[in-house]
């Protein structure tokens, strides 16, 4: 069955239409009834009123009750298939004995490109020795499988590539360690943004570093599952600690009216464990990396050479699986020519493959990252997207109402809760024995107690949110997004226009909010309608836009008219605010008028008009206004 992808919710372009998605079912049993219909799928905001599902009733063949192994390829392409074809091969246990219809299987794909023939193994015992068979033209051969999962690549009669999950045998591989397994000894226990699990092995790995990148099982008797990525491995004095990263191993508080009895968590001490381990053989071709970060400017042309190598010395052929709109690929020589258009600024995502003559692959991902004309390269190293066009350029470090006198902590790129998504629990609110609630401070606003008062009255008063149910993030970067949505709440806007900016999609949590702001008029975008909702915003466009709502909402006092410098007749002095020569002249006003009136102040004796604006100093700003306008 072929399901063609509607796009219900409007975020593809033309070029990403024509999706499909393919079932292609395989079972030894026959199928004795199937049926395709219409039914209401699970109902959230948006969501489409009926989609097509696919019903398939199997029936044994001698009356015997049916297994529940079922074989099955989901195919995903665009435009045209890449398989040609699919079937079920035949497995044998090595030894032998008969194989029961449920405890292993085998399917061939064969890919339209190449002619390359992929083997897909299963297994329910990973402890069993199978051969699985593939045809040549010198006749059917086998290899050995041992393991859960394999996958063999053939090749005009040769295997090209192996791979085996949690496996002791594939092919010429043999003796391999399926698994390594023992016991937990220790975790993270506070709230925190580095976790860990420290274990003890039963057979400890010769090299703990072949752990990173693995998987994590415990047998943790939860209803949740225990299974973590392995960030990074360390020695500690009684085993080896596993570094899982921002994945908490805390499911709860203990009780929900008593904080001080601490954390449920989703494992324990003593829970046993297992991390299952993978192998590949692959004489692919292999990309030279990419050394620099690539940047252009809208208008200019570019050249982005790539090269990829064959180990075996076959011939490598290039091809293009993800191109910006107007770039170019020589299938030859891999060189990529591109002179993007201003409608590109920002991250733009290539994608290439290399072929060699036996189908074996490589692929490379990268931005090319695109600057408006008129604003150029940030001066310091940050790889963030540049506001481009009107409303500013990009620049590095912190900004806002006030500088803290404290180090800024690292920015860790957190969001607010979507608005009007917040559940009970998301809520700063607890509930006492009388059913009243008290207002939960945030808990991470110790070193930033200048901006403390504002956050928590404007918490109090639903401006604001924090991006968890105890903590603000103050020192995380504020995206343009999110600086639009604090506006609309702080002035209470609205709108019954819905047109939005044309980078903005119907189903993010920001949408409603951009379009009340773009259609009050108090932000103009960036160019060829476009917002670029998520760069981070610099402190000359917070103040371009925070004039540009002020002037247009008629609010009184009414603010200077912001000329530029004191020789121009406003109100700032070269010798007070050395960087003034810096603000884009299209920010003057609005930064010698917000700065006259003491909405916004100097840091450390300076504008910074480029650097990027925090959330604890848009709280200072945005309860500054909000006092202003009263």
């Amino acid at each position: 069955m072929d399901w063609k992808i509607d796009d219900h919710w409007k975020v593809l372009t033309p070029q990403q239409k024509n999706l499909h998605v393919r079932l292609t079912m395989i079972n030894s049993s026959p199928l004795s009834e199937i049926t395709a219909t219409s039914l209401i799928p699970p109902q959230v905001k948006g969501a489409m009123d009926k989609t097509r599902y696919l019903f398939a009733r199997r029936t044994s063949q001698d009356g015997a009750a049916l297994d529940t192994l079922f074989t099955a390829v989901v195919e995903p392409y665009k435009n045209e298939r890449y398989i040609t074809d699919i079937e079920q091969v035949t497995v044998e246990r090595a030894d032998g004995t008969p194989v029961s219809n449920d405890e292993v299987k085998a399917v061939k794909v064969t890919l339209a490109e190449s002619g390359r023939e992929d083997y897909i193994v299963y297994a329910k015992d990973n402890s069993v020795e199978y051969k699985v068979y593939y045809s040549t033209e010198d006749g059917d051969k086998n290899f050995v499988f041992c393991g859960f999962v394999g996958v063999v690549s053939v090749n005009r009669g040769e295997i090209i590539y192996t791979y085996i999950n949690d496996g002791t045998a594939i092919a010429d591989k043999k003796e391999l360690v399926s698994e390594y397994a023992g016991s937990v000894s220790g975790f993270q226990t506070d709230n925190s943004t580095d976790n860990f699990v420290d274990v003890e092995f039963i057979s400890r790995p010769e090299e703990i570093s072949s752990l990173v990148g693995r998987y994590i099982y415990i047998n943790n008797n939860s209803d949740a599952n225990g299974a973590y990525r392995i960030e990074s491995v360390s020695e500690i004095d009684n085993g080896i600690r596993l570094n899982i990263g921002d994945t908490t191993l805390i499911t709860g508080y203990k009780d929900v009216y008593d904080f001080k009895k601490g954390y449920d968590y989703n494992v324990s001490a003593t829970n046993e464990f297992i991390i299952p381990m993978s192998y590949e053989m692959d004489n692919s071709p292999e990309f030279t990396p990419l050394s620099d970060n690539i940047t252009t400017s809208a208008g200019s042309s570019i050249s982005v050479p790539l090269n990829a190598t064959s180990e075996v010395g076959e011939a490598i052929a290039y091809k293009a699986v993800q191109l910006p709109r107007g770039a170019s690929l020589d299938t030859e020589t891999g060189e990529i020519k591109w002179k993007p258009d201003s409608s590109q600024v920002g991250n733009n995502v290539v994608i290439v493959k290399a072929i060699d003559e036996m189908g074996r692959e490589d692929s490379i991902s990268f931005n090319i990252t695109v600057y408006g004309a008129t604003t150029g390269k940030p001066s310091d190293t940050t790889t963030e997207t540049p506001t481009a066009g009107n409303e500013g350029t990009a620049g590095g470090g912190g900004g806002g109402g006030v500088a803290p006198t404290d180090k800024p902590e690292a920015s860790d790129d957190q969001t607010e809760l979507p608005p009007d998504k917040n559940t009970d629990e998301e809520k700063n609110t607890a509930p006492d024995a009388s059913g009243e609630t008290d207002i939960i401070r945030f808990t991470d606003l110790s070193n930033h107690a200048w901006a403390a008062d504002a956050i928590n009255s404007l918490a109090d008063d639903g401006v604001i949110k924090g991006t968890s149910a105890t903590t603000f993030s103050p020192a995380a970067n504020i995206t343009r997004a999110d600086f639009a949505v604090l506006l609309v709440r702080a002035f209470r806007l609205s709108s019954d226009d819905t047109e939005n900016f044309d980078d903005v999609m119907v189903n993010d949590y920001y949408a409603s909010e951009l379009a009340i702001a773009r259609n009050t008029g108090i932000v103009n975008g960036i160019g060829d309608n476009c917002y670029a909702p998520r760069n981070t915003i610099t402190r000359q466009d917070m103040m371009v836009i925070v004039y540009r709502a002020l002037q247009s909402l008629g609010n009184e006092p009414p603010l200077p008219k912001g000329r530029g410098t004191v020789e121009d007749g406003g109100g700032i002095s070269p010798s007070q605010y050395p960087d003034f020569t810096n603000v884009a002249p299209y920010a003057r006003d609005a930064v010698s008028a917000l700065i006259s009136t003491g909405l916004v102040n100097g840091k450390s004796g300076c504008i910074a008009p480029n650097d990027y604006t925090t959330r604890a100093e848009v709280a200072v700003l945005i309860k500054r206004i909000i006092d202003y306008t009263k």
